[in-house]
């Protein structure tokens, strides 16, 4: 029975269709500055991480109290961001739940020529004063650093 009872371990993938969402509003999206600036080199801004899920394998529901997670560009392999579970989060089992991780992008360089920043500078398009961007950033890895789970029981 105890087997039964334990969560097996999910599959985590980038969603095909939106990997990173834009976050424009909300308390997470109040507590990271939008900047992207040239002098100095530098950009900071909020994102969601969309996790695509699959518990098929899992006979009870699954709570993750902590996924954390590095994000780097893929054209330079430069961390770009970090991110995790603000709180903890249940999934269902036998499903194929989604999880948005905050992510908080955040880099510095010492020159704005810098390739990591010359990608987010392209991305921004000149719509940092608007808080928000005007496309998808750009093609990142998402990196899982550390992920906790337990069998989301309720009696």
């Amino acid at each position: 029975m105890l087997a039964f009872a334990l969560p097996r371990v999910p599959s985590f993938a980038l969603d095909d269709g939106a990997p990173l969402i834009n976050v424009t509003t909300g308390s997470f999206a109040n507590s990271i500055p939008f900047v992207f600036s040239r002098a100095p080199a530098n950009f900071t801004f909020p994102a969601f991480a969309q996790l695509d899920l699959n518990t098929q394998s899992s006979y009870v529901p699954i709570a993750f109290t902590k996924i954390a997670a590095l994000v780097y560009d893929l054209e330079t392999n430069q961390q770009v961001g970090t991110g995790g579970l603000l709180a903890e989060k249940t999934v269902p089992a036998k499903a194929f739940p989604k999880i948005e991780l905050p992510l908080n992008f955040s880099y510095i360089a010492t020159n704005d020529t810098d390739q990591t920043c010359e990608n987010a500078f392209r991305l921004s398009s000149g719509s940092a004063q608007a808080n928000e961007l005007s496309t998808p950033p750009p093609p990142q890895r998402v990196k899982l650093v550390q992920c906790m789970q337990k069998p989301a029981i309720v009696c």
